[in-house]
């Protein structure tokens, strides 16, 4: 009982950093840009619309995305591993922290190219 909870501590872990990982990459760039850099998630343009979509709906990026990226978690950890995430308010926090950072680098961005322009 104590391997399988170790087990599924450490999908749950890996899970979490995948989809901060993921939400990152997917909110800040745009699939000609990350298509080539994770073919395995995205098969086409319309995919990548598709998960960015959910993302910024809120709910995240689905099982199939998390395993593309790292296929030693099985399918059945992943989902264990999302809804729990949810249930205990970690995913919508990672989603949180994924957009401030995002909109940290951008303003930041902003910033120093008004300051060259001036």
């Amino acid at each position: 009982m104590i391997e399988s909870s170790q087990s599924m501590a450490a999908a749950l872990d890996s899970v979490k950093a995948i989809l901060r990982r993921l939400s990152y990459l997917v909110l800040s760039n745009n699939y000609n840009d990350l298509g080539k850099v994770l073919p395995r998630c995205f098969e086409s343009e319309k995919s990548f619309d598709t998960a960015k979509g959910q993302l910024i709906k809120g709910n995240g990026l689905g099982k199939g995305i998390i395993h593309a990226y790292d296929s030693s978690l099985g399918l059945g950890a992943i989902q264990t591993s999302i809804n729990t995430l949810k249930a205990n308010g970690s995913f919508k926090e990672v989603l949180e922290e994924t957009e401030a950072k995002i909109l940290a680098e951008t303003t930041a961005q902003l910033n120093n190219y008004l300051i060259i322009t001036n």
